[in-house]
């Protein structure tokens, strides 16, 4: 199963004639020039959802060709020359049971429905492969004239089928298709029990074919978020999802030199000041702490007052901490860097 989002989480790709036609024909085109079998599509508005079997292995050319080519096209159509597509890698999973072929089918074509947008899987104006699902039908496209040249090399008219799951070559094209739909209803009808107890209603076709292009959805999505390495706490997370197992590859690559946690960090009575402490690799490094006064120790005792060193330390708010950029040398001696972070 192959997801992939527009950028910014625009609508980029609201359902209209064009919006429909360059997505059938560029994914057509993709899937006969590397031998990809579709065995189901949807695109929403800001995304999409498509269901691949790949026997040759050829799967990482088709996504470069077609997400390359859809997106050129849609610029074109929507004046737009920026990129299309969210920076985030796209989404490949592998359906190994083919019980998680038929949820995960079924739950690209009713994503409309669960959104709110519409009530059924197949009021959705945009590309879905209900029909051909349903009755064997082929998705048909024409050369999009906003983008290709009419004396080009591209063909005027191409066709797209939508294959049966190879494990469930057995059952027939009714079977199949009265086997989806019965999962789909049970998922409308879910979704309609719902809306009742809410009271929310459906947006409907026509306000999701009025609705701006360079609009976004109100709601907000989970983003990755950057947390502190811990002995309980992940490397990497998002708001919406539990923490990584401690000891995991993500975590074991974390830098070891990091912010405590916040249960760990003592209480400031200033904010937290950094010095960066420079020293040649030949002497002790001059690893200090600046205190709320302004007095720097020196780490070696020393009978001749304050020591002098304190000229070769910065000291960093921490806002300007991740911009700073240290000399690994200055001529031809080599310098070590020590981050220490000041208590009260």
């Amino acid at each position: 199963m192959i997801t992939r989002r527009c950028t910014q989480r625009q609508f980029l790709m609201r359902p209209d004639r064009e919006t429909n036609n360059a997505f059938i024909y560029c994914l057509a085109i993709a899937a006969h020039r590397y031998r990809i079998r579709v065995i189901f599509t949807a695109a929403l508005s800001n995304h999409h959802h498509r269901g691949i079997e790949d026997p040759d292995g050829n799967y990482p050319a088709f996504l470069e060709h077609f997400h390359k080519l859809f997106a050129k096209c849609q610029n074109a159509l929507r004046g737009r020359w920026e990129n299309f597509w969210s920076s985030e890698q796209t989404s490949v999973v592998r359906l190994v049971d083919p019980g998680d072929v038929v949820d995960k089918m079924v739950y690209a074509l009713t994503n409309p429905v669960k959104d709110k947008l519409v009530e059924k899987a197949h009021h959705w104006p945009g590309v879905s492969s209900v029909g051909a699902i349903m009755h064997g039908k082929t998705l048909v496209a024409s050369r999009p004239r906003h983008f290709f040249r009419d004396e080009g090399g591209m063909p005027d008219v191409v066709s797209l089928s939508i294959s049966r799951p190879t494990p469930f070559k057995d059952l027939s094209q009714n079977e199949f298709a009265a086997m989806v739909d019965l999962r789909i209803r049970a998922i409308e009808e879910s979704a309609a029990a719902e809306r009742r107890l809410t009271g929310v209603q459906v947006v409907g076709r026509h306000a999701v074919l009025t609705q701006r292009w360079s609009a976004r959805p109100t709601a907000p999505s989970a983003t990755p978020t950057l947390l502190p390495a811990s002995p309980s706490s992940p490397a990497f997370a998002t708001s919406s999802s539990p923490p990584a197992p401690i000891g995991s590859d993500v975590s074991s690559r974390r830098p070891a030199l990091l912010v405590p946690s916040r249960a760990d960090q003592p209480r400031w009575s200033h904010p937290p000041i950094w010095v960066v402490s420079v020293g040649a690799l030949a002497g002790p490094a001059a690893s200090s702490c600046l205190s709320p006064a302004g007095h720097i120790p020196c780490p070696r005792p020393s009978s001749n007052g304050p020591c002098k060193r304190a000229s070769r330390n910065l000291t960093l708010g921490p806002r300007f901490l991740s911009r700073l950029l240290l000399p690994s040398r200055i001529g031809s001696t080599p310098l070590t860097s020590t981050l220490v972070q000041c208590p009260s």
